[in-house]
């Protein structure tokens, strides 16, 4: 049996039907859509930048909640109906985008660094 996990849920191949969660079709769809969404906020958030971290934080938060939502859920529907575990280039997207949170938080912090060290030279 093939299972593909998209914006729709889980959609099998139609040749064996399976009991999963119910929040195995929404879980990963809203924290896709909140990340996405924190992200634009950071972006425009761009003068603020104590906002911008908490956001990003939250941001990273979410990212590590869609990626842990994403293998527990293939890990449930694999024991549930023995199907072989196969991960698509779409479920590492996730640890890419974790990687440049934490990057965007370094970069933040050491922009407000060097502002705080300009005031304080004036």
């Amino acid at each position: 049996s093939v299972f593909q996990l998209n914006v729709f849920g889980l959609v099998g191949d139609g040749t064996s039907e399976i009991n999963f969660p119910a929040w195995g079709k929404f879980v990963p769809v809203a924290l896709a859509v909140l990340l996405s969404s924190s992200a634009i906020v950071s972006l425009l958030n761009f003068r603020k930048r104590k906002t911008q971290l908490q956001v990003n934080s939250i941001g990273l938060l979410v990212n590590l909640g869609l990626l842990v939502s994403i293998f527990v859920l293939t890990d449930q529907v694999a024991k549930a109906t023995g199907a072989i575990q196969e991960y698509t280039y779409g479920a590492y997207f996730p640890m890419g985008s974790t990687l440049l949170f934490i990057i965007a938080n370094r970069s933040i912090r050491a922009d407000e660094r060097k502002v705080k060290a300009a005031d304080r030279m004036r």
